[in-house]
């Protein structure tokens, strides 16, 4: 009997197991964002909460199979956070426990449902092209932009197509296709890239920016001076007629071209830093108006300049007659084409 009494009292001191229906009620783990996949970089905070009227002195996080996440917070009676920044490193199954003091020891809940975090890779960038591909452009030319995803990349829903690394060019270049097109200004020099964008679990992502292009813009050279060697406003048949174009002073010209009725003349002339002359003979195929252009060499392309004034050549229909004004033959008189 007095075995029996002893070993009661010596039970009565030890601990008290604690059994599961003792165990203090599992908390809620959330995620804020609540994506269902995150790209390496963004952030996330998982926050644990204990159910109402549950004495917490602290809170644990555990990652993957019950491994204790080093940082364990402790807020007495206040919910618990976990900040994140996504990696590949950390992807995985959390989960987490609040606890209190009961006895002189550590009563743990219950873990909380488990919460998946999932990371990928941002999409890999475009390539951003030019056409045509010049190292220079000149005002009012045209030029398209570019923006090819890489092969087997079929969820992409939009582009977007940046100035000086960052700076929207307009809202207007949102593209489904990818490309853009607009006339060029001085002002539009700089450095482009673009991205696209996918839908992943609902989220529309952001691919990397390609690697940027740069477009310089440049006025067109000042235009020539056309000059006749005479200054008849008419010529007779057989007569002949030398247009002369010069590049205004200190302009560094490769070769200049004649322009009849907007069309290029077949004898373009090429004199570098000379004028250039271009010799006709007066007939009616060749009655018109004529314009030169010069041009030089920039930037691996041909930099052509304005076309200079229109001279007209004006040719009698009527050779072998002559009128005559006070004794002299009268041009401005004579039957013309």
């Amino acid at each position: 009997m007095v075995l029996t009494l002893l070993l009661l009292a010596f039970l009565q001191i030890l601990p008290r197991p604690v059994t599961p229906a003792d165990r203090p009620s599992a908390p809620t783990l959330s995620q804020n964002p609540g994506y269902t996949v995150y790209f390496p970089g963004e952030r996330v905070t998982l926050r644990c909460s204990a159910p109402r009227r549950e004495l917490a002195l602290g809170y644990r996080f555990f990652y993957q199979k019950g491994k204790q996440e080093p940082s364990v917070v402790q807020h007495p009676n206040e919910d618990a956070w976990l900040e994140l920044t996504a990696e590949k490193g950390n992807a995985g199954n959390y989960t987490c426990v609040y606890w209190r003091r009961e006895s002189n020891r550590e009563i743990s809940s219950g873990n909380s449902s488990s919460v998946s975090i999932t990371v990928t890779d941002i999409p890999a960038a475009p390539t951003l092209s030019l056409s045509p591909p010049h190292q220079l452009y000149l005002t009012g030319e045209s030029v398209r932009l570019t923006c090819s995803p890489p092969r087997g990349e079929e969820a992409v829903t939009g582009f977007q197509f940046y100035k000086y690394m960052g700076s929207n060019i307009s809202p207007d270049v949102l593209s489904n296709s990818g490309a853009t097109n607009f006339k060029l200004k001085p002002e539009d020099s700089g450095s482009y890239t673009c991205l696209y964008w996918i839908r992943v679990s609902g989220r529309e992502i952001p691919s990397v920016q390609s690697a940027p292009v740069s477009i310089s813009v440049t006025d067109p050279p000042p235009a020539p001076t056309l000059s006749l060697d005479t200054r008849y406003t008419v010529y007779v048949p057989g007569e002949r007629v030398t247009l002369t174009c010069s590049a205004p002073g200190r302009e560094l010209v490769s070769g200049y071209r004649f322009f009849y009725q907007g069309q290029q003349d077949p004898s373009t002339v090429q004199h570098p830093n000379e004028g250039a002359r271009l010799e006709l003979t007066a007939a009616k195929g060749n009655a018109g108006t004529y314009t030169c252009a010069y041009w030089r060499w920039e930037s691996n392309r041909e930099i052509s300049s304005r076309n200079s004034s229109s001279v007209s050549i004006r040719v009698t229909g009527e050779p072998l007659i002559f009128l005559l004004f006070d004794g002299r033959v009268s041009r401005d008189l004579m039957p013309t084409l």
